[in-house]
């Protein structure tokens, strides 16, 4: 169950919400999830694979995202994940 506390998001996490926003393929693909592995959006990030991994299972918990059940290395935003950037957006 994800957490409903709000946190401070760190600015890697919020790049890596940027990353799994961008690269969702979306509807027209029938798939609502970033196809992008961990090494991929470390590579994106220029930040290690263990980093993002860490910030993944963060966001995780925290309720930012969620993974694909049953593949590995598929993430969507969760309502909440999108709040976040369409706040920041709105800035």
């Amino acid at each position: 169950m994800a957490n409903t506390n709000f946190r401070r998001l760190n600015r890697g996490e919020i790049q890596v919400l940027r990353v799994i926003d961008t690269n969702t393929l979306g509807p027209a693909f029938n798939q609502n999830f970033c196809p992008l592995s961990q090494e991929e959006m470390g590579e994106y990030l220029g930040c290690p694979r263990r980093e993002v991994s860490r910030m993944i299972v963060a966001l995780t918990h925290a309720g930012y995202i969620q993974p694909r059940a049953g593949k590995v290395r598929r993430y969507a935003l969760t309502p909440r994940g999108k709040g976040v950037l369409t706040r920041l957006d709105n800035q």
